[in-house]
């Protein structure tokens, strides 16, 4: 399903515009307002609505497709993904 992404960035801000888009996703993605399944707009739309560079999007989408929250797929966009918590691993249950 297509949705609505609503985002705002500052250009005249010190936090490079791909990351406060990634930052702002991120949100989206942890509260639950974009779910698995979920499509996000075009690299280029998105760049549109924002008034940045393609390349800029594209940047933002790399990063979270590397953190696992979206699946990138060529002419067919990015598509959330259902993301698993880690598992836990030994070190973090041993006592001290």
């Amino acid at each position: 399903m297509n949705r609505a992404v609503t985002l705002q960035i500052d250009l005249a801000s010190s936090t490079p515009a791909y990351r406060q888009i990634v930052d702002g996703l991120r949100l989206l993605l942890v509260s639950g307002e974009l779910k698995p399944g979920d499509t996000l707009p075009t690299v280029r739309g998105l760049a549109m609505d924002l008034g940045v560079h393609f390349s800029t999007v594209a940047e933002a989408y790399r990063t979270l497709s590397g953190e696992g929250w979206l699946e990138l797929r060529r002419h067919h966009g990015a598509t959330v993904t259902e993301r698993r918590s880690p598992a836990a691993t030994p070190e973090a249950h041993a006592e001290f």
